[in-house]
């Protein structure tokens, strides 16, 4: 079975790479924009971009190509960036997707969609859009526009909605968090008992490569986490105790945040530090009769391990 995975030389993509290339079923295509040895050029993602020539014979395309994360601020031009690249770029593969008549397409969205704040049920498949930044924004035009078109067509779309993914060498607020535990930063977080949904990045490559495999036609939106919900408070305790070191956390009531949030306007951060973000993932677990393997307390202090041992600080 011959597979091809965007923007392998990613943090998601890459991972995801080291998990496919082990099964000897698979003859594994890594694209990049980047020259790198072992792996294919791709374009940039672009509403012109021409992705035909590697796309010849490709059973299962899996989309992990795109903008992350808002490096450039809350600019009018940042929202137009993301759209020309998560949402026209994407669009574009798509369609030369279906025309090469790949079986099955892969595209990796995000929880965020829905907002940062899950409220007091967890949040499904069926909850409510309301994307608050760019990179949301983008990936919900995404999903919108790409259901429309793989209808009627012989491509399968699997659009999988992703919590924060975590691992040793995980960007953004994840990144930050391993830092400041391994230099003993104080962090104001030990009373924060929210209840958060997360994904290793070991478990979501499991669940790909089980769709990759699978024999049976797969469609449809699938929310994807570990089996379990942890507070911001416990991940902290998990990353230093991988690190063998003392949890830098302090006490410090909840009440004073939202004080703050609300003196500074700074309300929709402080709900992304201390409020719940719970997904439901027993769709995914029922119709691809998967589960998560990875506990996550495990996972966490391996992540905490190996950023301790593998990484400068």
């Amino acid at each position: 079975m011959k597979v091809s995975v965007s923007g392998a030389s990613g943090y998601i993509g890459s991972s995801l790479c080291d998990k496919l290339l082990k099964d000897p079923s698979l003859n594994v295509t890594r694209l990049s924009r980047e020259s790198i040895q072992g792996f294919e050029k791709s374009p940039e993602l672009s509403d012109n971009a021409d992705w035909t020539n590697l796309l010849n014979d490709i059973d299962v395309f899996i989309h992990c190509a795109g903008l992350a994360h808002e490096t450039d601020g809350r600019k009018s031009s940042s929202l137009e960036r993301y759209l020309d690249i998560n949402l026209k770029g994407t669009l574009q593969l798509a369609r030369q997707v279906i025309g090469a008549g790949v079986k099955r397409f892969i595209y990796f969205s995000s929880a965020s969609i829905h907002g940062l704040s899950s409220g007091v049920r967890p949040l499904t498949e069926r909850s409510s859009v309301e994307p608050l930044s760019f990179g949301a924004i983008s990936k919900a035009l995404a999903e919108e526009k790409l259901r429309k078109i793989f209808e009627g067509s012989d491509t399968e779309l699997v659009i999988l909605r992703l919590p924060l993914v975590y691992s040793f060498n995980a960007p953004g607020n994840f990144k930050s968090l391993l830092i400041h535990t391994a230099k003993g930063t104080p962090l104001p977080f030990k009373r924060v008992f929210n209840r958060r949904s997360l994904l290793s990045v070991n478990n979501l490559s499991d669940l790909v490569l089980n769709i990759v495999k699978s024999k049976g036609w797969i469609s449809g939106t699938f929310m994807v986490s570990d089996d379990e919900t942890i507070s911001l408070s416990d991940i902290i305790q998990n990353l230093a105790l991988g690190m063998g070191v003392k949890n830098p956390s302090i006490p410090v009531p909840t009440f004073i945040f939202v004080f703050f949030g609300r003196l500074f306007n700074k309300m929709v951060l402080v709900n992304k530090l201390i409020g719940d973000f719970e997904v439901d993932c027993s769709r995914v677990k029922q119709e691809l009769n998967w589960s998560p393997p990875f506990e996550i307390n495990a996972e966490l202090q391996k992540a905490g391990f190996e950023y301790k041992n593998r990484t400068k600080y």
